[in-house]
This record gives structure tokens, C-alpha cells and sequence, in this order.
């Protein structure tokens, strides 16, 4: 969809020097895949994905023109390791998530709160862990919190203004 997009620039007066991805919970998760992970990365993360699916820059279509990132928000989502975030892609994070939330965690734990050794849960790093990293890395990052917010859920930040402001700065 992005290169998509990006291929017809012109068509829809995009500008492709400020591209901003947002997603909640699994695309929150996909946003930051897409702005932080690389193919080398995802081969490790998902053995056996680049043979069902081909490589992560190609989606079906030939459309190779170049764009760049601006920033990424990231609501109520995580992400499988937090390696794949590195100085040499740093594209600015606002994360938003709620402490009580119990689908994706806020720092470290498995994906739904779930641990059954039969079928296990991937452990997931969540805004605290990812703003941890990207600190360390040098990269430009918020992480905002509810304390009464669960998945997605936010009562005490008043989502209807906190949330496009934020964004919007």
C-alpha cells in the first residue's frame, strides 16, 4: 500500500518527504516493523516468511521510487525485539498506551498476557522497553501513559484532543 501510495505521488498530491505511519495495537506493531525492521532482521524474527511471502520490500507490485519516513505513532502496540531499532533509521516515536492495559504489555511480557506451554504467546516489548532503546540509541521518542487506560482505551487522557494534539506537535 505505502509504495503504492508513494508511486502515485503526483495522482494524490503526496509528499513524500513527510510520510507519518500510525497504527493501533497489531498496527502499531506494523508501523514500527516498517519503519525500523530490515530484511536481514526479519529473516531472524520470521524464519520461513521470505519464502511464503517474499522480501519485506515488495508486496506484488515494482513500484521502487524513494521516500522517507517522518515519524511513527504508535498506539497501544509492541513489538517482538527491540534490536531492530538502530541509529542508522532514526525516525521519531510517539507512543501512547495504557498501564492497565492487558493485550499488549507496557514493557516486557507475552502477547495477551498469555503464558500456555502448549501454545505459546511471542513475548513482546512494549513503549517502556521501545523508549528505552531508542533513548540509548539517540532517536527522538515520547511514550505517553494512562494510568486507567487499558488496550487502546485512554479515559484519563481525553483521547479526542490529547491524542491529535500530541500527534500534531
Amino acid at each position: 500500500g505505502l509504495r503504492f501510495l508513494v508511486h502515485q505521488a503526483a495522482n494524490y498530491r503526496i509528499d513524500t518527504g513527510y510520510i507519518f505511519l500510525a497504527g493501533q495495537s497489531e498496527g502499531g506493531m506494523t508501523a514500527m516493523n516498517v519503519a525500523y525492521m530490515n530484511q536481514p532482521e526479519a529473516n531472524l524474527l520470521l524464519p520461513g516468511a521470505f519464502a511464503d511471502l517474499g522480501p519485506i520490500d515488495s508486496a506484488g507490485n515494482n513500484f521502487f521510487e524513494p521516500f522517507s519516513l517522518k515519524g511513527i505513532f504508535n498506539w497501544c502496540g509492541a513489538i517482538a525485539d527491540t534490536g531492530i531499532i538502530q541509529n542508522d533509521t532514526p525516525i521519531p516515536l510517539l507512543s501512547i498506551h495504557g498501564l492497565l492495559d492487558s493485550v499488549m504489555p507496557v514493557e516486557l511480557g507475552t502477547y495477551l498476557n498469555c503464558q500456555n506451554a502448549n501454545n505459546p504467546y511471542p513475548v513482546m516489548y512494549g513503549p517502556k522497553s521501545i523508549y528505552q532503546r531508542m533513548k540509548n540509541q539517540g532517536i527522538c521518542s515520547e511514550a505517553n501513559y494512562d494510568a486507567n487506560g487499558e488496550h487502546c482505551f485512554f479515559p484519563s487522557l481525553e483521547p479526542n484532543i490529547y491524542i491529535p494534539a500530541k500527534f500534531t506537535c
